[in-house]
């Protein structure tokens, strides 16, 4: 994902018709979160709201003005008497800039339903969403001595997931489980989770329970360190999502049916001339860059077409495997958040895992990573060019990942676009730069 905007985090904490403020040397303004992760860290925003029952009202609200701020609305309780409090009619006092108010006033609306809800607003922002987990956990959990010993916490959340802690008793080794659920774009990702681990249990986290309808997973905790640096679990990984893609070859029709989105050749050349004509980052390109955009697809597409030549069978692609979604648990690599799968090109996922950060940089590292990957399919494919399809496989997968975040713009609420703005921009512009380089190479 794109690098979060540099930003103040204000954090507008409210009490029914009341917000409390700060004094300051610049009059009354809201309490601010010290660290640099706020948007994406629930449990610290409510720390600053001061109420860890409390509710977030709205996505994070960017507020496009000098400071550039990150505003989260809060709904808590009342506050000790030493808190300073203002009317929300009154929210004119505030030293902030006059867009502060005008978001607090719309987000309060939205979640009152004075106002409509945007389309694309996630469920996790509406009022009784967490009560509803809780059941639909303590009723999975029935029957099993595993049960729910406390409220359940959402420990990060943005516009396309949130993920919970839920504490439990019951459960060997384990004091905690952990819940996500995914945006309606992505909500075929339990049911595609719970069919890879149908052929490879090992390899997915382990999954209590799951909501095809809704887009919930229940699944055992597992130690993570998430940092992308880790190359430990490379190389056992691109062996593994290898094996996984072999066996899956045949079960197309069946991931498809349970919500895969089909990113075969006809539907990805049939995206990107849209997103080159018609992106909703379009107005990101100055008209040379559009013309240049244009005048490359015929050989993106010759690009991809290619690709498919190679005899390498479409099958699942997982869509974002880098170290991060990555673990290795008793020796055993777990391969996560399926979010993105697609049936696609298969050697996409191992152009984005050996660009992983920490191993683009080795091209030792790199080459072994390629070289595990390769073995797996030239065994069983023998008649296809698997070094041709790798050496294919980066530019088409910034092709996947451009038609990806296209997709992600056009579904999410265009107030939070800026979680990961300006993805497709700067790839259109790296596809462009390499087009003219190849020209130039040809030339």
């Amino acid at each position: 994902m794109s690098d979060r905007p540099a930003s103040v985090d204000l954090v507008a904490a409210i009490n029914g018709r009341r917000l409390r403020v700060l004094r300051s040397d610049r009059g009354l303004v809201l309490p601010q979160i010290s660290g640099d992760d706020g948007w994406s860290d629930p449990p610290e925003i409510l720390q600053v709201a001061q109420d860890p029952e409390g509710m977030i009202m709205v996505p994070a609200v960017l507020i496009e003005s000098e400071p550039r701020s990150m505003l989260h609305v809060v709904a808590v309780g009342g506050g000790s008497s030493a808190e300073e409090w203002i009317e929300l009619d009154d929210l004119d006092q505030l030293a902030h800039p006059p867009a502060v108010a005008d978001a607090i006033r719309r987000s309060v609306a939205e979640y009152r339903g004075s106002a409509a809800r945007p389309a694309g607003r996630p469920d996790w922002f509406h009022p009784d969403w967490q009560a509803g987990v809780d059941a639909w956990i303590d009723g999975v959990l029935g029957g099993t001595e595993v049960r729910r010993r406390a409220p359940s916490e959402v420990i990060k959340f943005w516009s396309l997931s949130a993920i919970v802690k839920v504490p439990v008793t019951g459960m060997d080794g384990q004091d905690a489980v952990f819940f996500k659920a995914a945006c309606p774009l992505f909500r075929a990702e339990p049911a595609l989770t719970q069919f890879v681990a149908g052929i490879a249990r090992e390899s997915v986290p382990d999954l209590l329970a799951v909501d095809t309808e809704r887009g919930w997973m229940l699944m055992r905790a597992f130690d993570h360190d998430d940092d992308e640096r880790q190359t430990w679990a490379a190389v056992p990984a691109a062996r593994e999502i290898a094996r996984l893609q072999m066996i899956l070859v045949d079960r197309i029709d069946e991931l498809i049916k349970i919500g895969a989105p089909d990113r075969r050749l006809p539907n990805t050349v049939d995206a990107l001339t849209k997103i080159i004509t018609g992106s909703v980052e379009l107005d990101q390109l100055t008209a040379d860059e559009q013309q240049a955009a244009q005048a490359a697809l015929p050989w993106l597409i010759e690009h991809l077409t290619a690709l498919e030549a190679t005899g390498m069978p479409y099958t699942l692609g997982h869509g974002d495997l880098h170290l991060g979604n990555v673990a290795l648990v008793d020796d055993q690599v777990l391969l996560f958040d399926w979010t993105d799968a697609a049936v696609t090109f298969p050697a996409l996922d191992i152009a984005l895992l050996a660009r992983s950060s920490g191993v683009s940089d080795s091209p030792a590292d790199r080459d072994a990573i390629l070289d595990a990957y390769a073995h797996v399919w030239r065994e069983s494919y023998p008649a296809a060019d698997v070094d041709e399809a790798l050496r294919l496989a980066p530019l088409a997968n910034q092709i996947y990942q451009t038609v990806s975040y296209e997709g992600i713009y056009r579904a999410q609420e265009e107030r939070t676009r800026w979680e990961i703005g300006g993805v497709v921009a700067r790839t259109l512009r790296s596809l462009v730069k390499q087009w003219r380089a190849s020209t130039q190479a040809a030339g």
